[in-house]
């Protein structure tokens, strides 16, 4: 549901493909052993892979450990890499609109098996799920000024938002384990640059789903203006429903929470 087109997974897969390649091409021969004693690791350096001789890598040499542990992670990479480009450009000719993250996941596992001593030296292309959420959580941005004298509203993240309808919207967010950043700035055709309520993470698709809550339709200015907005939504690309979630409320008619619950679960393929 909601697919990223094979066509863009083939894409990113040749990038990454070519950026492997690359790294690849002016590494010096040999492989590196890791040898841990006493709680401390030392570096192993075998000149030949036919050859049983290694000699120690002194500390001065530690650009020399990174091309190797890159090297190393390089080459168990490409070979995975290869046979998912190969699957997905087969499946491309038969199913070109349909997804398959699926596939191209397990390139993030290569990073998240190997041991600490290792992954501190090696610049992943993929990063598992965990890695990938940490880091887009913790992306900077600037975020809109609160007023000091206005009364505070922390969501279960400890965040501090603008109503109690944001409040229950996040924290929901929270429960279903959907990563989101508050108040994100982007940029909208005819606009220019918004702070879009809730930046969500498909985390199964690597892409951005924006949610914005209106919640004060019965004022007749703030429709106006909240239906020019949608439009411009729509004209920067964002499709109801698949990228772009809204929800709404105003004077007697409150947020729905049973109907928003459905709407996401079903947007994110979560089960009830």
């Amino acid at each position: 549901m909601f697919p990223t087109p094979i066509s863009q997974q083939l894409k990113d897969l040749s990038q990454w493909i070519d950026t492997a390649e690359y790294s690849l091409a002016d590494t010096p021969t040999g492989s590196l052993i890791l040898n841990q004693s006493h709680g401390t690791v030392q570096y192993l350096l075998r000149e030949d892979s036919s050859s049983k001789y290694t000699r120690y890598i002194r500390k001065e040499e530690k650009a020399l450990i990174c091309t190797l542990i890159q090297k190393d992670y390089d080459q168990k990479f490409l070979r995975l890499a290869y046979k998912i480009q190969k699957q997905l450009e087969s499946l491309y000719k038969r199913h070109a609109e349909c997804s398959a993250s699926y596939m191209y996941r397990p390139l993030g596992a290569i990073y998240d098996t190997l041991p600490p001593a290792r992954k501190v030296h090696v610049q992943p292309y993929v990063l598992p799920d965990d890695l990938y959420i940490e880091k887009w959580l913790n992306t900077p941005y600037d975020k809109l000024y609160f007023d000091p004298y206005q009364s505070e509203l922390l969501t279960e993240n400890n965040e501090r938002v603008r109503s109690k309808s944001e409040k229950i919207l996040a924290d929901k967010y929270a429960l279903l384990n959907i990563p989101y950043l508050y108040e994100k700035p982007i940029h909208l055709y005819d606009i220019g640059t918004v702070h879009t309520d809730f930046t969500l993470l498909d985390i199964n698709e690597r892409t951005i789903v924006l949610h914005e809550h209106f919640g004060m339709m019965q004022d007749e200015e703030y429709r106006e203006k909240t239906l020019r907005k949608i439009e411009c939504y729509q004209r920067s690309g964002y499709l109801p429903g698949i990228d772009f979630l809204m929800t709404f409320e105003g004077g007697d008619h409150i947020l729905n929470t049973k109907a928003f619950e459905k709407m996401i679960r079903t947007r994110f393929n979560i089960e009830t």
